[in-house]
C-alpha cells in the first residue's frame, strides 16, 4: 500500500505540476471569467462617439411612443432636435410610413430598433382603426399552455413513477449540452494522458525498473487513480473559480432574461450528471490504460488510441443531437451500452416519462462495466508490461497465447 500511495502521489504532483496542466487550468478559469462577464467585456469598447442621435418628426403622440420603443429596445440611439439622422413619419394612411434619412450606414442593431418602435406604433393604429380591445389583443398575443401527462396502460390515471425532469426548461437543456461537451473533452483529454504515461514507461524500458520494486497492479492501478485525480482538481479548480465568477457577473440577469432560469429539476439534474460525468471518466480511463498497455512504441500511440477517440465521438453525437428528441430509439438502446451511456443517458433525463428506475439502471451498468473493466485492464497489463513488440497487434495475438 505504501508503494501504491508513493507512486499515486509522485504521479499526481508529477502532473498538477507540468506547464501543460497549469496552462490549460488558466486558459479554461480565463474563457469562464470572459463568458461570465461577456457583457462588460463589450461594455469597455463602447464610448460615446458610437452613440447614434436621431431626430423624430412626427405628431407628439407618435413621437412619444417610437422614442419610448427605441430608447428601451437599444441604448445607443439617442432622440434630439436637429439631429443629422431625421426619422420622418407619416400616420394618416395605414400601415404607416417612415422614411429614415441618414448621413452614414447605421448599425444591423439601430435598424431592429427603428422598425420594432416602428411596427409597434403600427399595431395601435391598426387596433384603434378595427375597434379591437385591449383585451382581445391580449388574447391574441397569448401562447397556448400544454401540460402534458403521462398515464398508465390501462388509463386509469397517471403513472406514480415517472421522469421527473421538464425537457422545456431551457436551462436544462443547456446544462446537459454542456456536461456532454465537457465529458468528451475531459475524457479526450486525460484518457491520451494516461495512454501516454504507460506508453512511455514501457517505450522506454523504465518499466523493467518500476516492476521490480512495485507489482504492475498496483503500478496501474496507481497510475490510473492519480491521473484521475488530477482531472477532478481541475475540474474543482474551473468549477470553484466559475461559481465565483458567477457570483461576481451580472449573469443571473442575462439568464432571466432568455427564460433561463432554474426550476425544481435543475439540481437533481445537475447531480445526476455529475455522476454519469465521474463514472464516464473513471471507464475511459481504465479502458485508455488497457490500450496503452498494448503500446510499445510512442509512434504507435495515436494509432493504438483510436478505438478509444471514435467510441467517445459516437457517444457525443448520440447525446448531442438527440438533446431536442430525448425519447428517440437511438438513444434509448444506446443508454445501456457501457461506452455510450455516460453521454446518453444524461439526455434522457429531459424526457418527462424516463422513470428514475432507468437512471439507476445506468449507473449499474457503469459501476459493473468499470469493475471488470478494471479486471482485464490488471490481468493485461500484468501479463503484457514486459513485452516489447513492435507492433500492437502481434502483442494482442501473444497476449491471447498465453
Amino acid at each position: 500500500m505504501n508503494k501504491f500511495l508513493a507512486t499515486l502521489l509522485s504521479t499526481y504532483i508529477q502532473k498538477i505540476k507540468a506547464k501543460s496542466f497549469i496552462i490549460t487550468t488558466l486558459l479554461l478559469v480565463l474563457f469562464v471569467f470572459a463568458g461570465m462577464n461577456f457583457d462588460k467585456i463589450l461594455n469597455l469598447f463602447d464610448s460615446e462617439d458610437e452613440k447614434t442621435v436621431i431626430t423624430i418628426e412626427a405628431t407628439e403622440e407618435d413621437k412619444k411612443v417610437v422614442t419610448d420603443v427605441i430608447t428601451s429596445f437599444d441604448d445607443t440611439i439617442l432622440i434630439e432636435p436637429d439631429a443629422k439622422n431625421v426619422l420622418q413619419i407619416d400616420s394618416e394612411e395605414l400601415p404607416i410610413k417612415a422614411t429614415l434619412t441618414s448621413d452614414g450606414e447605421l448599425s444591423n442593431d439601430n435598424r431592429q430598433a427603428i422598425e420594432f418602435a416602428l411596427d409597434e406604433l403600427n399595431q395601435i393604429y391598426v387596433t384603434n382603426a378595427i375597434d379591437i380591445s385591449e383585451e382581445d389583443l391580449a388574447l391574441l398575443d397569448s401562447r397556448v399552455d400544454l401540460t402534458v401527462k403521462s398515464s398508465d396502460s390501462d388509463g386509469e390515471g397517471e403513472v406514480e413513477e415517472g421522469g421527473v425532469f421538464e425537457s422545456e426548461n431551457l436551462l436544462n437543456l443547456v446544462i446537459i449540452y454542456a456536461v456532454i461537451m465537457l465529458m468528451f473533452f475531459i475524457i479526450i483529454g486525460y484518457a491520451s494522458q494516461i495512454a501516454t504515461e504507460i506508453a512511455q514507461e514501457k517505450s522506454s524500458r523504465v518499466i523493467e525498473m518500476i516492476v521490480s520494486s512495485i507489482s504492475p497492479t498496483q503500478h496501474v492501478l496507481a497510475k490510473v487513480s492519480a491521473i484521475i485525480l488530477v482531472s477532478f482538481t481541475q475540474i474543482l479548480i474551473v468549477i470553484g473559480l466559475g461559481l465565483i465568477a458567477f457570483k461576481t457577473s451580472s449573469l443571473q440577469e442575462t439568464l432571466s432574461e432568455f427564460e433561463l432560469v432554474s426550476n425544481e429539476h435543475t439540481v437533481p439534474i445537475i447531480v445526476y450528471s455529475v455522476v454519469f460525468l465521474v463514472l464516464g471518466l473513471l471507464l475511459y480511463l481504465i479502458f485508455a490504460a488497457l490500450l496503452g498497455s498494448f503500446i510499445s512504441r510512442m509512434e504507435d500511440l495515436q494509432q493504438g488510441l483510436m478505438p478509444l477517440s471514435f467510441i467517445s465521438i459516437g457517444g457525443f453525437y448520440i447525446g448531442l443531437f438527440n438533446i431536442m428528441n430525448s425519447d428517440g430509439t437511438l438513444l434509448k438502446i444506446s443508454s445501456y451500452v457501457p461506452f455510450f451511456t455516460p453521454y446518453t443517458m444524461p439526455v434522457r433525463l429531459l424526457n418527462l416519462d424516463t422513470p428514475m428506475s432507468v437512471i439507476y439502471i445506468g449507473i449499474a451498468i457503469l459501476a459493473i462495466s468499470i469493475i471488470l473493466l478494471l479486471f482485464l485492464t490488471t490481468t493485461v497489463y500484468k501479463r503484457n508490461v514486459l513485452m516489447n513488440d513492435s507492433n500492437m497487434l502481434k502483442s494482442i495475438k501473444k497476449l491471447k497465447n498465453m
